[in-house]
């Protein structure tokens, strides 16, 4: 066990976490950080209740720490806290937001929760707003339930012995967990979850025979994946011009308001990736010229699409379009992509998947299914690209696995 002096202290403004590690010399600290595959530690975390009364949480272990600059493959919260902290979102704020790279350059795969003192109402409440945040793509993996402390899947897992599960229930979902971790020996979920958008674009430059490098991407839309999808495609050669959002209007479920955030997440990403970023309203961006243009709004106007000057649209999100957006898209020869074909598969798998509580397997067969479809769609070379597009059905999928 590492000493108890080695700890990570939250400092009075929750907007950093730093090591302590002043008082060990060189030996000492590669010791330290060589212990248990790299590191284990606790963490004194000091929690802001809804009175204001200051409380150190203590008990929050971190597995294989990796580096100096806050890059952790675990994290492991065993909160012994009372569930106002959870009310008043002192401790989400702390650990989902601050850690997961928004505002600190930190990074998880996986969350473990065991809220043993906590009761049945208080677990559900819990519950309730991690599946909110999985539903809003803070988080996005899945929540397992499971008797195993010891368990070390990289997956969010909220450990508890009663959530209105039946024995049968739990020993299907332990039996799959374990099924689970061999799976994940053989596919990259990540890259998986990432790949259908990519996967679109690039079977689009193949069908239209052109490079990657020659195509710039304008990505426009509210919430943090615009900027991580940009780093994906940025990290595969594609040219990002921007990411254009309308700021100041929009507040997350958690009371956080959009704007510090993005302020927060981009004083890290811009400077890193050299992406340019502009505040501007989402219906008056005349001058914003791209060759791929993806949005993560839900909404389309006629206004909006006369106004934009881009070749092709693809859809972060299912929009809405009508006859008229239709028809102003055929007259400036703008081609769609439409959610089927891109990451609104998983967030349609987000929303009737995981509500359902359906396994990861499941959520991986179906997209191998849309990944074969996709292929079919674009064998016939030389077609309208809008033409070879068809519609999946997910219900349909789902009904042929079952």
């Amino acid at each position: 066990m590492v000493d108890e002096k080695v700890v990570y202290q939250k400092n009075e403004s929750f907007g950093k976490i730093d090591l302590l590690l002043e008082n060990y010399n060189e030996k000492e600290k590669e010791t330290l950080l060589n212990l248990y595959n790299f590191k284990e530690i606790f963490v004194n975390i000091p929690l802001k209740s809804s009175d204001g009364e200051i409380k150190n949480v203590t008990g929050v272990k971190v597995d294989n720490f990796l580096s100096y600059n806050n890059t952790f493959s675990n994290l492991r919260i065993h909160p012994y806290f009372d569930i106002n902290y959870f009310r008043d979102f002192a401790f989400l704020n702390t650990i989902t937001f601050s850690l997961f790279g928004i505002p600190v350059n930190g990074s998880f795969s996986s969350i473990l929760m065991d809220p043993f003192d906590l009761s049945t109402d208080e677990k559900e409440e819990i519950f309730k707003m991690f599946s909110s945040l999985l539903k809003n793509e803070i988080l996005e993996k899945d929540i397992f339930f499971s008797t195993d402390i010891n368990s070390n899947y990289n997956d969010i897992k909220i450990f508890t012995d009663s959530f209105h599960l039946d024995e049968f229930d739990r020993k299907k979902i332990i039996s799959f967990i374990d099924y689970y971790n061999d799976l994940k020996k053989d596919i990259d979920i990540d890259k998986l979850n990432e790949y259908s958008i990519f996967y679109s674009i690039l079977k689009y430059c193949e069908l239209k025979k052109k490079s990657v490098d020659d195509l710039s991407v304008v990505i426009y839309g509210f919430g943090e994946k615009p900027y991580f999808l940009s780093k994906i495609l940025k990290r595969e050669g594609f040219n990002i011009v921007g990411i254009l959002t309308h700021l100041g209007s929009f507040y997350d479920p958690y009371g956080i308001q959009i704007d510090e955030f993005y302020k927060n997440y981009l004083s890290n990403f811009s400077s890193r990736e050299e992406t340019r970023y502009k505040k501007i309203d989402l219906y008056t961006f005349e001058n914003v010229r791209s060759d791929i243009s993806i949005f993560y709004i839900d909404i389309f106007k006629k206004d909006f699409l006369k106004n934009i000057n881009t070749s092709l649209i693809v859809e972060g999100r299912k929009m809405l379009f009508g006859e008229m957006e239709s028809e102003i898209m055929k007259e400036k020869g703008i081609e769609l992509l439409p959610s089927e074909l891109t990451c609104s598969g998983e967030i349609i798998l987000y929303d009737e998947l995981r509500k359902n509580r359906i396994p990861k397997k499941i959520e991986i067969m179906i997209q191998k299914e849309i990944y074969k479809k996709m292929d079919e769609i674009f064998k016939a070379d030389g077609e309208d690209v809008r033409t070879k597009i068809i519609k999946i059905s997910f219900k349909n999928i789902l009904e042929n696995l079952s």
